[in-house]
């Protein structure tokens, strides 16, 4: 949502565009994000709003129609009010999902689901380390000793190029890294990114 906001690129521009003192680029990056974090969360609560409040209020709101058709009978004005805040309400939940080939539709059964996905996935099973030596027997070597030294040699700093191509090869919907920023983000800003560095 914010990437799309027509002053989105504005803030970003100038919180980047004010100089960060220390000498290793790595940690200008860092501190730059670090503050464009503090900004765009101000800038959200002002350009957004709360938006936690406001589906509180959509509920509260919701239980009071409902307690009025409940209590009166079903009147017109009342009713598209409640489909519009169920509306609302229902697009911030999972009301379906696919466990093996069925799709399910009930809540109970998608949350067990997801918990026994993810306790599997980071059970102390799913992470024990495993020796690959047994595949070079069978997966031939594509990069040469020689390319692999240049590669991880320090004279092999990648150029804006190779990192522009790395960034935009990257799903931009998927999960935001450890700075709490996604690719799409970086999609979005990186002009302004480079030019800040």
């Amino acid at each position: 949502m914010w990437i799309h906001h027509e002053n989105f690129q504005d803030v970003v521009r100038d919180s980047c565009s004010q100089d960060i003192v220390v000498s290793n680029p790595i940690h200008v990056v860092s501190q730059k994000l670090k503050r464009l974090k503090v900004r765009l969360k101000t800038w959200n609560k002002h350009t957004f709003h709360d938006v936690f409040a406001s589906i509180a209020t959509t509920s509260t709101k919701l239980l009071y129609i409902q307690n009025n058709i409940a209590s009166d009978g079903d009147t017109t004005v009342s009713f598209e009010v409640e489909i519009d805040c169920q509306s609302r309400k229902s697009s911030h939940s999972m009301n379906s999902m696919y466990i093996g080939d069925v799709l399910s539709h009930y809540s109970n059964a998608i949350g067990q689901h997801v918990v026994e996905y993810y306790s599997e996935l980071f059970s102390e099973r799913a992470t024990q380390q495993h020796d690959f030596s047994i595949l070079n027997q069978f997966i031939s070597s594509v990069i040469s000793d020689e390319h692999n030294d240049c590669l991880v040699g320090y004279s092999a700093i990648p150029s804006n190029n190779e990192i522009k191509f790395v960034v935009f090869d990257m799903d931009g919907y998927s999960a935001p890294g450890p700075d709490g920023f996604g690719d799409c983000f970086f999609h979005s800003c990186w002009a302004i990114m480079v030019a800040s560095l």
